[in-house]
């Protein structure tokens, strides 16, 4: 996203704790394996639109939209660990609070329905002492790339969700996707979290089936 991002013109900084990954990037190195990835990285890089950090309170500060992308783990209750989501939300609110400018909050992690809204935006109204709607503006797009084909996918999106709690918070983000997707969906953020929700688990049902399939191919001698 870093690197397509910055090909469509904007100037992205790419946070996160690992410094290795902070090195790569600043360094139009790609920490991963995508067809395209590493000549979109390094263009940016090159162009000044794309660099790398450790500080999010500072990126926040720097910027109008920030787009969360952090783990989810499974919580030792079965549940969703929302420690990482927490932590940054606090991060983006030490930033938030220093700002006058409104600023958006995107989050991407697959979630369960309503917490983008119970658990990262208290945190930021809290900490921050801004309002939500007035101050800063929060939206849920979920991702579709497909590993190996991500910025083909990028490009040619099969959808383009976009939850928002204002009409100006969405309104930001379909003018950021407007050179790829002309028509995205608007919804409620918890639909777009659900959306997410239910594209992972259909993608898992296919892979089960297909395994199953084989399972009892091979049970039979059928190739």
């Amino acid at each position: 996203s870093t690197a397509c991002l910055s090909s469509l013109g904007h100037r992205v900084v790419g946070v996160d704790v690992d410094r290795e990954k902070i090195e790569d990037v600043a360094a139009g190195r790609s920490p991963i394996h995508e067809k395209d990835h590493g000549k979109l990285l390094v263009e940016g890089v090159v162009g000044g639109l794309i660099s790398a950090s450790d500080n999010l309170v500072q990126a926040v500060q720097d910027t109008d939209v920030t787009f969360v992308s952090v783990g989810t783990p499974t919580a030792a209750d079965g549940g969703c660990d929302y420690r990482y989501i927490e932590a940054a939300a606090r991060s983006m609110a030490e930033g938030l609070a220093q700002k006058s400018s409104f600023h958006v909050f995107v989050m991407r992690c697959s979630i369960p329905p309503g917490t983008t809204m119970r658990v990262m935006t208290p945190i930021l109204e809290r900490m921050s002492g801004k309002r939500l709607g007035i101050d800063f503006g929060v939206a849920f797009n979920p991702e579709f790339l497909r590993e190996g084909v991500a910025v083909e996918d990028f490009y040619a999106p099969p959808k383009t969700v976009i939850g928002a709690t204002c009409a100006r918070t969405a309104n930001v983000l379909r003018q950021i996707y407007a050179p790829v997707d002309v028509a995205p969906i608007g919804t409620s953020i918890e639909t777009a979290e659900m959306v997410k929700y239910v594209d992972n688990g259909w993608h898992a049902t296919k892979v089960c089936f297909a395994i199953e399939v084989g399972r009892l191919a091979k049970s039979q001698g059928v190739d």
